[in-house]
């Protein structure tokens, strides 16, 4: 699998882009149903979560600003069971706030 963002995101202190590693992915697996279906509204298609969540059998929607899909305008499916992504830090309580409005079980993780 190829993961350019870990590799290649703006580290510095005016930049909100960390990407999440292959590795840190993992864990979470545990926790999911089988065939899921799974929002990563902060991601692209070469981002971990999507990669490792679709190789999992996961059905895996991804949107991401740079595409035109703003997390707080975007609306998504009622039939997402999980919400995964790893948002802008500096924007996480309202990225929160916002998930509130969907599922309770499709919280962010």
């Amino acid at each position: 699998m190829n993961n350019t963002g870990y590799m290649t995101a703006n580290r510095d202190k005016k930049s909100d882009e960390m990407y999440t590693p292959l590795y840190a992915v993992e864990p979470i697996l545990k926790h999911l149903k089988p065939e899921s279906t799974i929002w990563c509204p902060f991601d692209k298609e070469w981002s971990a979560f999507v990669q490792i969540l679709k190789r999992e059998g996961h059905i895996v929607y991804h949107t991401h600003i740079d595409d035109g899909d703003d997390f707080f305008k975007v609306e998504a499916s009622e039939d997402v069971d999980y919400i995964i992504s790893n948002p802008p830090y500096t924007i996480k309580d309202e990225v929160l706030a916002n998930a509130e409005l969907f599922s309770p079980e499709a919280w962010p993780m």
